[in-house]
């Protein structure tokens, strides 16, 4: 289980369970592993920076989640398709 600010939880109820959501500037990849374990059928986690990136992988891995991809991007420019996305 992971633990979302009020924020993160407010943008999580914001999106459909069921379809692809981007999660642009993930940094950490709470949201989009919590999206991922909750309906989500595909997450994909993205940020401009290596570090967040790092992060991100990491937080992927230790929840075992299969469907997030880690995606290096500016803003929604490297993502091919998402039917939600959020920026925050």
């Amino acid at each position: 289980m992971i633990a979302l600010d009020n924020r993160l939880k407010t943008a999580a109820a914001m999106v459909r369970k069921g379809v692809t959501i981007c999660d642009v500037g993930t940094d950490h990849a709470l949201l989009a592993c919590h999206l991922a374990m909750n309906g989500a059928k595909n997450v994909i986690a993205s940020d401009i920076n290596d570090g967040p990136l790092e992060s991100a992988r990491k937080t992927v891995q230790q929840t075992g989640v299969t469907n997030v991809q880690v995606v290096k991007s500016d803003g929604l420019k490297q993502i091919d398709f998402a039917d939600d996305v959020i920026i925050c």
